[in-house]
């Protein structure tokens, strides 16, 4: 299966901490080898060339929220991976709206240096755009989700497992998909969190920022629905906790709600962290990040150490229920 391009694990994966810019060597907009698609040096008529030039500078981008840094990973005769998106895709990891762009590093080591090969999804309108790069430039598969060209993209098991990748061909973003249920879910009309009560109190209070701005506000207003209101001290499967960041005290301001942050307990998906899943996302619901303390959750449990401090937190990984 030489041309399958695999973004994420086709069941998911964890990852560690980036370790930042390392500028790799670039060549010209370079054409594809023998049994290829055909390919063009002049990136105006041939795309594969044109994505590889959209990328230079790639690794300046975000490391996937998440997945940051090297993680073990097989496929493409690699040992491990690293995944960058562009500022297009962190917008949004689970719409991923037109022109998002999924770098994926193919390392032969947990070595960054070690490269194999650069897997690469752009999307274009309503589909995907594929190619998988030497490190020159030069490329072996290009094509779309409808061109034979990319067509081992989605071999059985891979990008076209759209069971497993929730139907829009990508692996790596299923948490923030997961996240995108959860803000359906919380916005409904008829269960609104707004209407949800605080740990303690019948109505919410705004209380500043401890945190340092972790959480993207000055102010915060925590709400939990029915489920953690009925037994704060143990919180059930089902519980959810909806944070407010707020860059002012008064949360009806215009522009008031800077993120929403979000916890779910969901039965057995990361029993050794007690089941919680972490979101974070815009004030229009777009998820900016989604995942668990037990994927390496650097951003909740690792490198502020918040949710993953048992002290802080009196062993629940929650910390304003105290």
């Amino acid at each position: 299966m030489s041309g399958l391009f695999l973004l994420g694990a086709c069941q998911g994966e964890s990852g560690g901490g980036n370790e930042g810019p390392d500028a790799r060597p670039r060549a010209d907009a370079a054409p594809g080898t023998a049994g290829s698609n055909p390919g063009d040096p002049d990136a105006s008529t041939d795309p594969a060339a044109a994505l590889w030039e959209a990328i230079d500078g790639y690794e300046s981008w975000a490391p996937f929220p998440g997945f940051e840094g090297v993680a073990e990973y097989t496929g493409h005769g690699a040992t491990h991976r690293r995944a960058f998106v562009n500022p297009t895709a962190a917008n949004d990891l689970a719409g991923l709206a037109d022109g998002s762009i999924l770098v994926k590093e193919n390392l032969t080591s947990d070595n960054p240096d070690d490269l194999a090969a650069i897997t690469v999804m752009q999307k274009q309108g309503d589909t995907w755009f594929w190619a998988r790069y030497k490190p020159d430039g030069t490329y072996d598969v290009a094509g779309t989700t409808e061109e034979l060209g990319a067509e081992g993209c989605l071999a059985a098991g891979c990008h076209g497992d759209l069971a497993t990748s929730q139907n829009d061909y990508v692996f790596l973003n299923n948490n923030a998909q997961t996240a995108a249920a959860i803000y359906g879910e919380i916005t409904v009309a008829t269960d609104l969190y707004t209407e949800w009560v605080g740990f303690g109190v019948a109505t919410p209070v705004v209380t500043a920022d401890t945190t340092g701005g972790l959480h993207g506000g000055t102010f915060l207003r925590t709400f939990i629905n029915g489920v953690a209101d009925s037994n704060e001290r143990n919180l059930a499967d089902g519980s959810v906790l909806v944070l407010e960041n707020l860059t002012s005290a008064d949360p009806a301001a215009a522009g008031a709600l800077a993120t929403l942050s979000v916890m779910k307990k969901i039965p057995d998906l990361d029993p050794e962290n007690d089941d919680w899943f972490y979101a974070t996302l815009g004030a229009d619901g777009k998820v900016k990040f989604a995942g668990t303390l037990g994927q390496n959750n650097a951003s909740c449990g690792g490198s502020s150490g918040c949710h993953g401090d048992a002290v802080l937190t009196n062993g629940d990984f929650v910390i304003r229920n105290d």
